[in-house]
């Protein structure tokens, strides 16, 4: 469990990192009048950042994408769950969108190609993005908490795994060990070569970075 202190630092990070997002939200809406969003492997949680004010005011409407799409009460004006692969996203046209978003999700999609596709839809659904992941060259791995984690070999990494959730087989560590792929600046712009890339830093160190495309 987090104590109060991590969430509260999460929540600050976050905020701060928002004001981009809020960037093109009102650029978005003094184009058009209103601002239609995708998420991929967003929670209407994670938008309680915005008040609900601020959702009518800039006529916001957000569709959240997710391999199991959540419950959302029936009568919700601003949001919608579509359950989907957010790697392939053939349901939705070219720009349907006017802002595609996502936050600390491309590092869970799985391998490489995966990756690349995950971007792609990024790219192809909206002509503003916003895009977050932590740094891998960032000392703490923030999903395990653990320093080093992710610089130690494959199968330290596994047997750590297994040490610290108490696993009962070895396949069910193997299998938390490759949930997770964390990118590096060179492989986040090499995914995103048209976004500008800002970095978050903790003490100096690159915490995480975020692609903008406006």
């Amino acid at each position: 469990m987090q104590n109060k202190s991590g969430s509260n630092g999460v929540l600050r990070f976050r905020r701060k990192r928002f004001r981009y997002c809020l960037e093109l939200i009102e650029s978005c809406y003094q184009q058009k009048g209103r601002v239609n969003i995708i998420d991929l492997g967003g929670t209407r949680e994670y938008w309680q950042v915005l008040p609900e004010t601020m959702l009518e005011q800039k006529k916001i409407h957000i569709t959240l994408v997710n391999n199991e799409a959540a419950g959302l009460a029936a009568d919700d004006k601003y949001f919608r769950n579509v359950s989907a692969d957010a790697c392939s996203l053939s349901e939705f046209t070219d720009m349907q969108f006017d802002i595609a978003h996502s936050n600390s999700v491309i590092e869970h999609v799985g391998s490489w190609e995966k990756m690349e596709c995950f971007a792609q839809e990024i790219r192809r659904l909206a002509p503003c993005y916003f895009v977050q992941t932590p740094n891998f060259w960032f000392p703490f791995e923030p999903h395990y908490m653990l320093p080093f984690y992710h610089w130690l070999p494959v199968y330290s990494q596994i047997c750590l795994l297994g040490w610290r959730y108490k696993h009962k087989t070895f396949r069910e560590s193997v299998i938390s060990q490759e949930r997770i792929r964390l990118l590096s600046a060179t492989a986040f712009r090499t995914l995103f070569p048209d976004a500008e890339i800002q970095r978050e830093r903790l003490c100096l160190l690159t915490k995480s970075f975020v692609g903008i495309r406006k």
